[in-house]
């Protein structure tokens, strides 16, 4: 939750003094905010798509097909693809209801990657790529293709009915796989994080080029975690890999 990402590390770290793993609240902060994020990487050599912050009541001047999203949501609560105007009320509502500033991204379509980096012995490791399978019927992932709630609407867990099973590793040919490492490391830079981070890319269809769509940088070191899975598929040692991260920070 955003509390427990901000201002509980704020907390640990910042008044009790606490060696405290990952990113700091600060970077935390930042990284809830989409808008603030996009333009920090963008800022330090990392492409981005076309975007706009609307404010409440304004609408996006980006032509067609756009992706609606809250500036600060996680899981995809509230995106929408917008194919037409007729499309658009709708996706404005359902992403304010969520923030009331929402970010209007041109759509990239194309094969979706999340990429991780890990701070290790004072070089950074990319793991494992992990890609969403995506389709014209499954242009974008769902809130639904990432968590499963109970008939109660309560939250149960990751989702195990995902539109888009997760492959990892990804297939990726070395000239891809270096400009990603590059962007992606350029990325963890910019936005300030400590020991690991995820970032989500989508690679133009047309030409290849990675663009970046969100900072994600979370770590539970449970089997679960997105890094873990990546180090496993990799058939790395994550619990040495693990350790060797926690001493570092300590």
């Amino acid at each position: 939750c955003k509390q427990g990402m901000t201002t509980f590390r704020y907390l640990f770290e910042n008044i009790l003094g606490l060696a405290l793993l990952g990113s700091s609240a600060h970077v935390m902060s930042l990284s809830e905010d989409k808008v603030r994020t996009r333009e920090t990487v963008a800022s330090n050599g990392v492409r981005v798509p076309k975007g706009e912050l609307l404010l409440p009541n304004s609408i996006p001047s980006l032509p067609f097909p756009l992706v609606v999203k809250p500036n600060a949501g996680d899981n995809s609560v509230g995106v929408s693809l917008v194919r037409g105007k007729h499309e658009l009320s709708g996706a404005l509502e359902r992403a304010r209801a969520v923030d009331p500033y929402v970010l209007a991204e041109e759509f990239i379509s194309g094969r979706e990657l999340r990429v991780g980096v890990i701070e290790l012995n004072g070089k950074f490791h990319i793991p494992s790529i992990i890609e969403y399978p995506l389709d014209e019927e499954n242009p974008i992932r769902s809130t639904n293709d990432k968590l499963e709630f109970s008939k109660q609407g309560a939250l149960v867990g990751q989702s195990t009915k995902s539109r888009a099973d997760s492959i990892c590793p990804a297939v990726v040919s070395p000239t891809l796989l270096e400009v990603i490492r590059v962007q992606a490391i350029k990325a963890h830079k910019a936005v300030g994080a400590r020991h690991y981070s995820l970032f989500d890319f989508r690679i133009n269809e047309k030409n290849q080029e990675p663009f970046f769509l969100e900072a994600g940088l979370y770590w539970s070191f449970s089997p679960a975690s997105m890094i873990t899975k990546m180090l496993k598929a990799g058939d790395e040692p994550v619990g040495q890999i693990i350790a060797d991260l926690w001493n570092q920070a300590i």
